[in-house]
């Protein structure tokens, strides 16, 4: 609220002598001041306090330690190029599989097989190509699958400089395996095509052991176009259950051809 003194006209009496003026003069200049002292707080408002600075955090990157003097893993057959690219991915007890909507659902239910054989529990989650998932997520284990062509897939694969240059031809796919700067960990499948996927997510079958992922980094391609078995009449016929069995087999090493 603001005061303001006001000042009567000084009035003469018989028992008092009136102000000189030069009295009333200085009388009331002092109760301007006074009065504007009173409104404006006296000059000296409290200065306000800056807002709090909002602090970015850094987004995680890879941790890439190459140089690890261990034996690469055994993978058959064995990839066209295979790598480490750091320590060994403990599995969590929750791991999120992010993937692309039309990535291959056979490599889907191996991933998820793979993962819960681990012991961990699984989300699933379909990202679109952009999406940076590694935010959105708490968990300390993501798993992307994707086809090369996804812009976050190949994103990805190409932040893991120490990975080989994934291959696009038909039935190719890349992986990689590796810790981030924050602590958490990231594989990412990428196919050429849904066979691609399908034996990326074969390859990380035989990464996996023991609750952990070999850290590396793999590119694959066929080094021919058929690949499989013949079933010949020379002996005994193969039995109904014996058949799923070997297509079974087939699908697990990267086989696709079945000669009846």
């Amino acid at each position: 609220p603001c005061l303001v003194l006001l000042v009567p006209e000084p009035m003469t009496s018989p028992a008092r002598a009136p102000l000189p003026r030069a009295a009333l003069v200085v009388v009331t200049a002092l109760g301007l001041v006074w009065a504007a002292t009173a409104c404006t707080g006296g000059g000296d408002e409290p200065a306000r306090d800056d807002p709090a600075e909002t602090t970015v955090p850094e987004p995680a990157t890879p941790v890439l330690t190459p140089d690890r003097a261990d034996p690469l893993p055994v993978v058959t057959p064995a990839p066209a190029a295979m790598r480490w690219v750091g320590p060994d991915i403990a599995v969590p007890a929750s791991v999120t599989v992010d993937h692309a909507e039309d990535a291959d659902p056979a490599a889907l239910d191996v991933v998820a097989e793979i993962l819960r054989a681990a012991g961990a529990t699984v989300e699933v989650r379909v990202v679109a190509g952009d999406d940076d998932a590694t935010a959105a997520s708490d968990d300390d284990l993501v798993v992307r699958v994707g086809p090369l062509d996804d812009p976050g897939v190949a994103a990805e694969i190409a932040a893991v400089t120490a990975a080989p240059t994934p291959e696009a031809t038909p039935e190719g796919y890349a992986l990689a395996a590796y810790t981030l700067s924050d602590g958490s960990a990231r594989v990412v499948l990428a196919g050429a095509d849904p066979a691609g996927t399908f034996y990326a997510a074969q390859t990380l079958r035989q990464l996996a052991g023991a609750g952990t992922i070999a850290g590396v980094a793999v590119a694959d391609r066929p080094a021919m176009a058929h690949r499989g078995a013949i079933e010949g009449f020379y002996g005994s016929p193969w039995t109904t259950e014996e058949r799923p069995d070997l297509l079974a087999f087939a699908g697990r090493f990267k086989l696709n051809t079945y000669v009846y």
